[in-house]
């Protein structure tokens, strides 16, 4: 297991001040994961699909813990395994947000998602891209 990524699910929990080293942990596994030549066909299949969904949960993390630019980074690199049209990926997003503060059994606000800069900058980059 790479440096660092030892105990993640033991310190995963609650903390926020690991938060973009426990995702970054997660991102290399899989690139290891992934990076194995004698994967099934079956699995090599649904690599783009396991990032994507991946990123969007490690956005949302971070989201959840108020690391609102490191959000916008995972999703960001989300767009590279996105199986959706642009509006549509915005909209994927926007309703694993919502189920994911829903099954925390948290309240949802997309107002506060959508007002917040580090969103608005994400999605303005994509409308004008």
């Amino acid at each position: 297991m790479a440096a660092g990524c030892r105990g993640l699910s033991s310190v995963w929990g609650n903390t926020t001040r690991n938060a973009k080293t426990q995702a970054d942990c997660v991102v290399r596994v899989l690139d290891k994961f992934f990076a194995h030549q004698d994967l099934p066909q079956s699995i090599r299949a649904i690599e783009s699909s396991v990032r994507y969904h991946t990123l969007v949960w490690l956005a949302w993390y971070h989201y959840d813990k108020g690391l609102y630019a490191d959000m916008a980074d995972f999703l960001n690199r989300s767009w590279e395994y996105t199986p959706y049209y642009r509006m549509e990926t915005i909209a994927d997003w926007v309703g694993c947000f919502k189920k994911f503060s829903v099954q925390n059994g948290q309240s949802w606000d997309i107002g506060f998602l959508t007002d917040l800069p580090d969103w608005q900058n994400l999605i303005s980059k994509t409308v004008v891209d």
